[in-house]
């Protein structure tokens, strides 16, 4: 019987062209950050976009 390391997760998939190149698509956890992950009042928190032409959408 042959030994798998714990590390061994399957096939990996075929690349993605919408990845950029040395990123990856997960599934699962632990997803990766830059920094801590910031607390926000849910109550408080506003997300809008605005146009190059100056019109908001929130």
């Amino acid at each position: 019987m042959a030994n798998i390391t714990r590390g061994f997760t399957g096939r990996r998939r075929a690349p993605d062209p919408a990845v950029p190149p040395g990123q990856y698509l997960t599934d699962d956890f632990p997803v990766l950050s830059a920094g801590p992950t910031p607390r926000v009042d849910l109550d408080e928190w506003r997300f809008s976009v605005r146009t190059e032409k100056g019109f908001t959408t929130t």
